[in-house]
């Protein structure tokens, strides 16, 4: 494809693919000759850049340099750009190259078949690369003989599993069951261009290992048949065959996983018995497992219930040991007979049945024995029992008059065997021995006897029940202490406080029983009252026995209620009970302290203002930093709701208190503060900072700032430029400035700035200086590189010396040529040094100039082939003295950009139009030196590839 450079500046674009090989050429006219640079992606290419792969060529004739990369890799995708440069001007052209590649192995996969267990880690690589991504995955395929084909295969497979990975490293632990013995790993990419994909085979195994919960010690009893004793060893494959090693020495080998069997156990059989597993991988492991006799001792169990007199009653004995016991029934010293035994394994159940009669009662006992001698005795005592009752005494229920001197005593009587549990219960309520109810006592007497005592003060009725359970039966008996008494108040409101248009309640506790014959709730008003807004309901509500609570709900309380009227009319007397309740209206106290929300300075008037509301209003009373103020004072000023400090001083906190003490008992006391901070008057001041530190490149430097000031200064360090200054540190009285390593960056004006409220800011500036290096001082040792590069100067000079004394000589001699120029014809307007200054300009100014319409024709700056690069920082210097001003030189150029591959093949995407030009015209006395006119030469910018991305 052909890249037009008609404008400079144009970006074309190219792709290649990996593997293949690349070549950029790129050509330039100017005079002087241009220098060529490469830079990709914005950085230089050297000439010979060994790590990217990448070569440049560079041609004197015609000026052309030529980028080579062998074999082109994804890494060298980017914008490839070329700059000449010549003393009048720059210009660029670029070229984006994007390298695709099918997928490939970044590190190739490993096939080799591996043995793992069903717990391991596995930790396998799977790096694919490629452009497009080829996005690399790698899938676990279990139970599966071969894998699959291609790479549709893999990813269609529903019994595939996709294995999470990141860095292209793949870590994960294999779990699978002991039937699972395969699986596959596979590793697979893909894009456009192709796919790659690599499979690893494993075969799944569970090394041998002790099964869970077994034992290396196992007590076996004695006589046991056919007792059978397995390996405790398991693992995957399965054990093929197993080796025993008895006590005696003896081996025996067992096919697969089969117990060995002892047919009788005894005292000869104890002993360590050693278990070996092989299976078909050759995975072995051994263990021991220790046999010890042992025997039960015998035990007896009993079960048996007390029965009154004439019932039938069981014994029941259950005996167990090893070997088996032998079981009796024994009355106190003598066997009974009349026994059912069962003998059922290692147990002996003995059942014995009887009538209950006074024979019966005594001592019994079960007792077991072994053959070897052992003997066990469990002993019960046989009893009679009667059924639980109660006996109150008085049995009905008694009348008290309320505040008699002597109590009232009711008494419960229990009898039965076993002794009964005896339940008391207060109105409903359990009341244990030795607890109290209020104005009620019980009290144990002993044999099951309990006291109730009521005292006559406890008003209303006390409802007492006595109960008595055992195992034979159970009764209850209940009775009833009822206490009259007259009407009185227990608990009455006298006083309630209410805003305006509030809602309030007024409850008043009665001790009243039996009910009473009326009450009556009433307002009481003040003769000017005529409001009907205010409603009045009432309700009741039994609260404890004799003790009834009265409210009354008052809605919108108004101006001129005074108070509210309650009467309550006893049933039995007539008598009335009256309570007034005072209704005071009050509004709530509100209160707002308002003071300055800033930090007031030295020496101010500083006012704190209280605004209350309240009715009636409370009275005041003012605290400066917790001691009261008098009405007035040099330092402060009192007012009726206002506190002034005058001058207050600096550097302080003052707490004022305002304490509402109120008038009413409606309201209550409240504090209120506020604290008033005064800044300090001392400005900061910078202290103990040096002019000017010099430091060594990469060495540590640390400087603290430290200021003082009231308040406290903070304090801040600037890195100061050409135009602004940077905030690097900062902190309170002091600051650190710490650089780890000095570098060139960090050499400049350094400024600590102080600052706080009380004044002006200090500033104080430190110069950062670098110390002067030396080289080649006594005592030194070079390295290898300081040494080869001393020999390669050494040998440059040597080279290179002659051959600048040369150019030297010549250059002297052209100068002299050019002194001996005849000059032109006053007629022709240019005097000598006219001519001189052409032939030098001629020199210096390359022959080939770039037409433009929008230039003036009379203008002689020259402008290059060669775009400038206005990012570039390598700008010419501008003329020291110009030269005079010479008419235009007619010129002839042609600029063409081409992209070819490297087999010949050549498309042009955009032509450049060509610029008519001509070489400037040379008189006789020029004529012989000809040569010093440079001859325009066509330029282009060449780039060549196997494969173009397409036209520009």
């Amino acid at each position: 494809a052909v890249v037009s450079t008609q404008s400079t500046g144009i970006v074309a674009n190219a792709t290649v693919l990996r593997g293949k090989s690349l070549e950029i050429s790129c050509q330039a006219t100017g005079v002087p000759n241009p220098t060529l640079s490469w830079t990709k992606d914005g950085r230089t290419v050297p000439s010979l850049n060994k790590e990217d792969n990448i070569a440049i060529q560079n041609h004197s004739s015609p000026l052309e340099s030529i980028l080579l990369v062998e074999s082109i890799e994804l890494y060298h995708s980017g914008n490839y750009s070329c700059t000449a440069v010549n003393y009048f001007g720059t210009q660029t052209h670029s070229l984006d190259i994007t390298v695709k590649s099918e997928p490939y192995w970044v590190e190739e996969f490993d096939t080799e078949t591996l043995n793992v267990t069903t717990t391991t880690t596995l930790n396998i690589t799977c790096q694919i690369a490629g452009y497009p991504d080829p996005n690399p995955r790698a899938y676990l395929l279990r139970q599966t003989t071969f894998p699959p084909a291609t790479a549709t295969d893999l990813l269609t497979d529903p019994t595939a599993t996709l294995i999470p990975y990141s860095h292209d490293l793949l870590s994960f632990t294999l779990t699978t069951n002991s039937s699972i013995e395969s699986a596959w790993i596979g590793c697979i990419g893909t894009n456009e261009l192709g796919s790659l994909m690599a499979f690893r085979r494993l075969f799944v195994h569970e090394p041998f290992h002790l099964v869970e919960n077994e034992t290396a010690r196992r007590n076996v009893y004695i006589e046991s048949e056919n007792y059978q004793l397995a390996c405790p060893i398991t693992g995957h494959p399965s054990p093929s065959n197993t080796t025993w090693t008895l006590p005696s020495n003896q081996t025996l080998t067992k096919i697969g996983e089969a117990p060995l069997i002892i047919e009788t156990f005894g005292f000869d059989d104890e002993g360590s018995y050693m278990c070996t597993v092989v299976n078909d991988w050759g995975m072995t492991m051994t263990t021991d497992i220790f046999l010890a006799v042992e025997y039960d001792k015998p035990n007896v169990t009993v079960d048996y219930k007390d029965v009154p007199m004439s019932h039938v009653g069981i014994i029941t004995c259950i005996g167990h040991g090893k070997p088996v016991v032998n079981l009796t029934l024994l009355q106190e010293t003598d066997i009974v007979n009349n026994v059912t035994k069962h003998i059922l394994g290692d147990y002996v159940v003995l059942t014995y049945t009887y009538l209950m009669t006074e024979s019966m009662v005594g001592s019994w006992s079960c007792r077991a024995e072994n053959v070897l001698g052992d003997v066990y005795e469990e002993t019960m005592l046989l009893k009679y029992f009667s059924a639980a009752s109660v006996i109150l005494s008085p049995p009905v229920e008694r009348n008290t008059r309320y505040n008699e001197t002597e109590p009232t005593d009711i008494f419960c009587n229990t009898t039965g065997v076993p002794t009964p549990q005896v339940t008391i219960l207060i109105n409903g309520l359990n009341s244990t021995a030795g607890s109290n109810s209020p104005g009620i006592l019980v009290h144990s007497l002993g044999d099951g006897n309990y006291r109730v005592r009521v005292k006559n003060s406890q008003l209303g009725t006390t409802r007492i029940e006595c109960g008595a359970e055992n195992h034979w039966g159970s009764e209850r008996l209940t009775t009833s202490v009822v206490n009259n008494y007259s009407l009185s108040c227990y608990k009455c409101v006298t006083k309630v406080c209410a805003s305006a248009n509030a809602d309030i309640s007024i409850a008043h506790i009665i001790a009243v029983y039996p009910e009473p014959r009326y009450i009556s709730w009433n307002l009481s008003t003040d003769p000017s009252y005529t409001d009907t807004t205010t409603r009045l309901q009432n309700t009741s509500l039994q609260i404890d026995p004799g003790f009834v609570e009265y409210e009354a709900f008052i809605s919108s309380i108004t101006p001129g209620i005074e108070g509210v009227q309650f009467e309550i009319v006893d049933a039995k007397s007539g008598s009335p009970l009256q309570v007034y309740t005072d209704l005071e209206i009050y509004e709530p106290i509100s209160a707002v302290l308002l003071g300055p929300t800033t930090a007031q300075r030295a020496g101010d008037n500083v006012t704190i203002t209280a605004s209350i509301t309240a009715q009636p209003l409370p009275q005041l009373r003012w605290f400066l930093n917790s001691q009261e103020i008098p009405p007035s004072s040099d330092e402060v000023v009192v007012g009726e709701s206002r506190l002034t400090l005058v001058h207050v001083t600096g550097g302080a906190k003052h707490v004022v208190t305002l304490e509402i003490v109120p008038v009413s008992s409606c309201h209550t006391a409240r504090t209120q503060s506020i604290v008033v901070t005064v800044l300090g008057d001392r400005p900061p001041s910078i202290y103990n900072m040096p002019p000017l530190i010099e430091k060594n490149e990469g060495d540590k430097l640390e400087l603290v700032c430290r200021a003082t000031g009231d308040p406290e200064p903070t304090v801040s360090w600037f890195k100061r430029s050409d135009t602004t200054s940077q905030l690097r540190f900062t902190g309170v009285k002091e600051v650190l400035l710490q650089i780890p390593e000095v570098k060139q960056e960090h050499v400049g004006t350094w400024e600590c700035r102080a600052t706080n409220n009380a004044g002006q800011t200090d500033v104080r500036y430190m110069e950062l200086l670098l110390a002067p290096t030396s080289s080649g001082a006594l005592g030194t040792q070079s390295s290898p590189e300081v040494i080869l590069s001393s020999i390669l100067t050494v040998i440059f000079v040597v080279l290179v010396g002659p051959l600048l004394l040369a150019v030297y000589c010549l250059k002297r001699r052209r100068q002299r040529q050019l002194k001996a120029i005849s000059p032109v014809s006053e007629s022709c307007g240019f005097n000598e040094r006219t001519s001189l200054e052409k032939e030098i300009r001629k020199l210096v100014t390359p022959d080939f100039y770039q037409s433009s319409d929008n230039q003036d024709p009379a203008s002689e700056t020259p402008n290059p082939v060669l775009y400038v690069n206005p990012y570039s920082t390598n700008k010419l210097p501008p003329l020291q003295s110009p030269l005079p001003a010479m008419p235009p030189l007619p010129r002839r150029c042609n600029s063409a950009h081409t992209v070819r591959s490297r087999d010949g093949c050549e498309n042009r995407a955009q032509s450049a139009s060509p610029t008519n030009c001509c070489t400037p015209a040379t008189t006789a006395s020029e004529h012989d030196d000809r040569k010093l006119s440079t001859t325009a030469q066509r330029g282009s910018v060449t780039s060549k590839s196997h494969q173009s991305a397409g036209d520009a």
